[in-house]
């Protein structure tokens, strides 16, 4: 079973998931009500039967899929539990009907649809909530792990090499890539490169910049910080890869704005 964790908000999350390509031939499931089609899902999920979990959601599957059969084993198990605190669906403006989950209200992302007098999960439609959610999370991510960096540099006071380099945590491979073991090359977290500017700064300062792997897809904003504590953010546009690569020292100017945490 393939899954996704999704953010909702900072230490909320949902899920959606994604099953194996269906034959061209296989039509979607359609059923008499909404409220049938969120309940044999949820029997679905339970189950863990992925043909049949395909066949009710649908649609292209690609961009759910984690590769990660451990994570996907928590996700599905999170979604059971949000589903059996609490569900209700409720309709939407343009006539869509969507899934809400947990006490916390958590939004499914793909939107039920009524069709020819039946119902059916429209994955299209989904498929452009899921990566806007997963964008989000990037960059929330990122933001969390400047300021982490941040705070590692003014507890040490010191250069990034004076940072303690051991484990896996944002900071420490920041720090790692940041003190040339990675051999100059950025860093990739969680759909972002890190990586810091070798134009000149003041003494124990630094900058640290953090830009999407791909535009678009993996984020929208770059992310710069320097010892001052002040993520600044930016949309470089197309180019981004080539803008933020190419960047040696940080020229703060109206188009940079402060980044919400």
């Amino acid at each position: 079973m393939k899954f996704l964790t999704l953010a909702i908000i900072p230490l909320l999350a949902m899920t959606a998931f994604a099953s194996p390509r269906l034959p061209e031939e296989t039509p979607q499931q359609t059923f008499a009500s909404a409220a049938e089609a969120t309940e044999m899902l949820f029997q679905a999920v339970k189950s863990g039967d992925k043909e049949r979990i395909g066949k009710i959601l649908g649609g292209p599957t690609d961009l759910l899929s984690t590769d990660d059969e451990v994570q996907d084993d928590l996700d599905r198990g999170l979604f059971i539990q949000k589903y059996q605190e609490m569900h209700r669906i409720d309709l939407e403006a343009d006539g869509s009907v969507m899934l809400y989950l947990g006490a916390e209200n958590w939004p499914f992302p793909i939107p039920l649809v009524a069709q020819d007098g039946s119902w059916r999960f429209d994955a299209a439609k989904g498929r452009d909530e899921i990566l806007f959610r997963q964008i989000g999370e990037n960059e929330l991510t990122a933001i969390a792990t400047c300021l982490e960096f941040v705070a590692a540099e003014r507890q040490h006071q010191g250069t990034p090499d004076t940072l303690n380099l051991e484990g896996s945590s944002p900071t420490s491979l920041v720090a790692k890539a940041a003190s040339g073991s990675g051999g100059g090359d950025p860093l990739f977290l969680h759909g972002y490169y890190f990586r810091l500017l070798p134009g000149r700064k003041p003494v124990n300062g630094f900058t640290l910049i953090a830009y999407p792997a791909q535009y678009r897809s993996s984020g929208v904003m770059t992310f710069v910080v320097n010892q001052n504590g002040v993520v600044y953010e930016k949309d470089l546009g197309p180019n981004t890869s080539a803008v933020a690569t190419s960047m040696i020292v940080f020229h703060k100017d109206s188009t940079w704005r402060a980044a919400e945490e």
